[in-house]
């Protein structure tokens, strides 16, 4: 994810840089681009941090992941400008010989967060959009599958998990164990809560519940959360009560789909 963030980075800075050379003309080719280089890499590195604040807050982590990702991006604009103007202020790069007082300086801050915000908040969706989707990108085409003979049936063995370098398991704390209570989505993240602590990891949500689902059955509750069969002590209206008396919410969509489930397992 970070290598992510800087390729967005420096593509950004490079644009910036190209296309609004009037914001700093007061500055060399090589300080103009430290300017643009401060401001996105601090903006960035801000929208990320106000991200995984924002998902402490058990309520933010049901809302719809666009609303989320716009809130983020409005709250960190907001915190972004003050220091923002500072820097240009000691940079020289805004007259301020206008500002006559603490009206001039948040009429000053209104009309530049008006300004900037959609900018901003256009980006970080953008940036956001292939995990939001669960779009995949491969580095380098793989060659097709060789087909293979059929194999002679076996008696059944235990389900297991391939253990490679980028499997969910693979990045998974030892000391937290495998009996996974449930996933829950957070953007880029998936955090894993197994019997034994929790562990918030990069990796697709998507991928995370195909790969948990070879060794144990579970079900979608919501969009943003699967939960362990082996671990439901009740359903409620609107919630599933877990065997560490956590909750899950319980989405309109999954609701038959879980009733389907249960029933199975039943």
């Amino acid at each position: 994810m970070r290598r992510y963030l800087v390729a967005w980075g420096l593509f950004l800075i490079l644009i910036f840089f190209l296309l609004d050379p009037n914001s700093t003309q007061a500055l060399s080719p090589l300080g103009s681009l430290a300017a643009w280089a401060f401001n996105v890499g601090f903006l960035l590195a801000l929208l990320a941090y106000c991200q995984k604040q924002f998902y402490r807050f058990n309520p933010f982590k049901i809302v719809n992941p666009w609303l989320q990702l716009m809130t983020v991006a409005l709250v960190a604009v907001g915190l972004f400008l003050p220091l923002a103007l500072g820097f240009d202020y000691l940079m020289g790069l805004d007259d301020w010989n206008q500002v006559k007082g603490i009206h001039s300086i948040f009429s000053l801050l209104g009309w530049e967060y008006v300004k900037i915000a959609p900018l901003v908040t256009l980006c970080w969706l953008i940036i956001n959009a292939p995990f939001i989707l669960n779009l995949q990108f491969a580095l380098a085409a793989q060659p097709a599958a060789t087909p293979q003979p059929r194999q002679p049936p076996r008696t059944a063995q235990p389900l297991t998990v391939e253990h490679g370098h980028n499997t969910l398991f693979s990045k998974l704390p030892s000391a937290l164990g495998q009996d996974i209570i449930y996933l829950m989505a957070e953007l880029h993240y998936t955090r894993v809560v197994t019997t034994t602590g929790q562990a918030l990891i990069l990796y697709n949500f998507s991928e995370a519940i195909k790969e948990v689902a070879r060794r144990q059955r579970g079900v979608q509750t919501h969009r943003s959360y699967w939960v362990a069969g082996d671990h439901v002590l009740k359903v409620l209206s609107r919630e599933v009560v877990l065997t560490n008396q956590w909750r899950v919410p319980i989405s309109r969509r999954k609701r038959s789909q879980l009733k389907a489930f249960l029933r199975t397992v039943a």
